[in-house]
């Protein structure tokens, strides 16, 4: 319960790690969320471990949204990140890319939020030096 107005947000993280016999009580709760709360189910999915397709069917029979972000490979990497600049619209030469890589890591999360504050980035409206 909360004392808040408006909308409420609930995270919930590691549903990869659940059986189908432990959504009996979810399943319930989630038919009764108010129609003023969002809820978040994270899973980190590979080849060995999945979140359950009863979950997947209860987010879909709530109308929810399943959305799947497939890690990319390290030599894939420098084009992943042109086109995430290209989708901040902005612009960003392959050295730099690679750079940027070699800078902070493979990690797609730390690229993701270094390519938004990078100096190596200029905006397509800027004029050419």
């Amino acid at each position: 319960m909360t004392l808040a107005l408006g909308w409420r947000f609930i995270i919930v993280d590691g549903a990869e790690r659940w059986k189908d016999k432990d959504l009996d009580a979810l399943e319930s709760a989630v038919k009764a969320i108010a129609p003023e709360t969002t809820v978040a189910f994270f899973a980190r999915e590979d080849n060995r471990v999945r979140a359950p397709q009863r979950l997947h069917a209860m987010v879909l029979d709530a109308e929810g949204k399943i959305d799947a972000e497939d890690a990319v490979k390290p030599w894939e990497l420098p084009k992943w990140v042109l086109a995430q600049a290209r989708e901040l619209g902005t612009e960003l030469e392959p050295d730099a890319a690679r750079a940027l890589i070699g800078h902070v890591g493979e990690r797609q999360q730390r690229l993701c939020v270094s390519s938004r504050s990078s100096r190596w980035v200029r905006r397509r409206d800027q004029a050419r030096c």
